[in-house]
């Protein structure tokens, strides 16, 4: 035939889903941040945490070899930008996201969407500085890098937008952008708690044996 199928890489897909879901989560924080520009809120610090997001992103789209960029596979500017955007600068994005929020959370402790955009802060901290933390030998640290951490965070986040999209749903806003963030986070930790109980309850060693003998029993 003419046509031929191609199914997109796992690789693709991530790096897909994660530039929808920022530049998604980025207009509705800007739709809200364009009426209250000058009042440092929840909008302000989800629009820096859509901006780390996306600059993670794009390094991401950056991570090929050196054999590939000098077999000219790759644009080189995306070399330069993994260079320009390190998990320091990342850090202080999420930092600067996680105080901005928590100046509202301070005026209004109802649990909203201020309250979600905190918590995808602390997981965007979490995210980044998560290598560094593993190898640091400490039960602290393993509870904070713990998978279980991530998606209780996701969790949290995504209650916290709907207790404010069940009274404006209608009203395009920041709180949209909380969800929408959330929604990604909680279902990406879902994978990686998946993972972990699989690894736990079946090691590699038993889902070969397992695999074998299902071979065996095959006529």
């Amino acid at each position: 035939s003419c046509f031929s199928l191609r199914v997109p890489s796992r690789e693709f897909i991530t790096k897909s889903t994660a530039l929808t879901t920022s530049s998604a989560t980025a207009v509705f924080a800007f739709y809200e941040m364009k009426e209250t520009l000058f009042e440092i809120g929840h909008s302000h610090g989800l629009m820096l945490l859509s901006l780390s997001k996306l600059a993670h992103a794009g390094a991401l789209a950056g991570s090929a070899s050196k054999e590939a960029v000098e077999e000219g596979k790759m644009n080189r500017l995306r070399v330069v930008c993994r260079k320009i955007i390190s998990a320091r600068r990342l850090r202080i994005l999420a930092s600067v996201a996680l105080l901005a929020a928590s100046f509202e959370v301070y005026n209004d402790l109802k649990p909203s969407g201020h309250h979600g955009t905190a918590l995808l802060a602390l997981a965007e901290l979490r995210e980044t500085t998560e290598t560094a933390m593993a190898k640091t030998a400490s039960p602290l640290i393993g509870i904070i890098t713990s998978s279980w951490t991530k998606l209780s965070l996701g969790v949290g986040a995504f209650y916290c937008a709907i207790c404010e999209l069940r009274h404006s749903f209608h009203i395009p806003g920041a709180h949209h952008g909380v969800a929408i963030m959330a929604l990604s986070l909680t279902f990406k930790s879902l994978g990686e708690v998946a993972s972990v109980l699989i690894h736990k309850f079946y090691p590699e060693e038993k889902r070969k044996k397992m695999i074998k003998e299902k071979d065996k029993s095959i006529p």
